[in-house]
């Protein structure tokens, strides 16, 4: 059974500004299994970012379904998803690494890290997510130097790195990038 499938998933954008309708995707049809690693190619502008944003549901579909296979709920179409079905599944299952950097002006890299493993293990276990976030900067080739910084000082490829280990101290089943 597929841990994620596309059906004939469609995005259109309105440009207010000129009264125009941009496709952002059409007809997308995809399965992932689970353990799978998938790749969507294509040229800038061609609903690459779309796809994953409907997923994540920061874009809502026009038409097609994105049927997840998730723990808690079982198969469900995550255009058809709850508010609230949709804040545990970001908690707890999915996970997104944007192209850009995710934090507040004044959050340190270690506290971005650190509000995603607390995220995960709960306030109770405290101890356990500020291991978790060494252990996750640490794997992900952070400089030590670099945990009390704002990252809006980092490189390109530090600030993915610090993105992606802010979403991979979830453990989600399901990863975005």
């Amino acid at each position: 059974m597929a841990l994620l499938r596309i059906d004939g998933l469609s995005k259109t954008f309105l440009l207010h500004r000129v009264n125009r309708r941009v496709q952002g995707c059409q007809d997308i049809d995809f399965a992932i299994e689970p353990g799978q690693f998938v790749g969507i190619t294509g040229r800038s502008g061609s609903g690459k970012s779309t796809i994953l944003r409907c997923i994540w549901r920061t874009n809502l579909p026009e038409r097609g379904r994105i049927l997840y296979d998730s723990q808690r709920f079982g198969m469900l179409d995550l255009a058809q998803a709850t508010q609230r079905q949709m804040l545990y599944l970001r908690a707890y299952e999915l996970g997104y690494v944007s192209q850009f950097l995710n934090a507040l002006p004044r959050q340190t890299a270690y506290d971005i890290v650190l509000k995603s493993a607390l995220e995960a293990y709960g306030a109770d276990e405290r101890s356990r997510a500020e291991e978790e976030t060494e252990r996750m900067l640490r794997h992900f080739d952070l400089d030590e130097g670099l945990w009390e910084l704002y990252p809006r000082t980092f490189s390109g490829g530090e600030k993915l790195r610090l993105n992606i280990a802010a979403a991979m101290i979830k453990r989600p089943r399901l990863l975005l990038l």
